[in-house]
Order: structure tokens, then sequence, then C-alpha cells
């Protein structure tokens, strides 16, 4: 059991590695940091509509959300293992 665990934690910390080695190595930079289509989107913004969208979100259950799925997923995680 304890080899399983440290294979998946050094699988996982491998996969992580080479994840990140791409995204910074294969990913060209651009000239500005702010693409152009964000540019084009925050000139045409209505203020009105996005102060709506954040009056309508509802913390409490975003935090609630986020514990149930992440009790799930740990408990998935851990029933793979054993």
């Amino acid at each position: 059991m304890l080899k399983k665990l440290l294979l998946f934690g050094l699988l996982g910390a491998g996969v992580f590695t080479v994840g990140m080695l791409l995204g910074h190595f294969a990913i060209q930079k651009a000239e500005s940091s702010i693409p152009k289509w964000v540019n084009d989107v925050s000139r045409d913004v209505d203020r009105a509509l996005i102060e709506r969208f954040i009056a309508a979100v509802d913390n409490a259950q975003i935090g609630e959300n986020l514990s149930l799925y992440s009790s799930i997923l740990i408990y998935f995680c851990l029933y793979s293992i054993y």
C-alpha cells in the first residue's frame, strides 16, 4: 500500500513537472501581456449587467459546493488506493 501511494505521488509529481515545462516552453510569449480579445471585450462592458451578475452570486452556496465536491473527490481518491 505504501508502495502504491509513493508510486502515485511520484507519478503525479512527474506529470505535473512535465506539464509545467511544456506550458512554459511551448507557449509563445506575446509582446503584450494582455491578449487583443481581452481589450476588445473590456471596451464593450455593460456595468449594470456585471453588477447584477455579482449580486446574484451566492458565496455561501459556492463554499458549500466546494466542500461537497472536494470531499467526494478525496473519498474516491482514497477509495481507489485501497
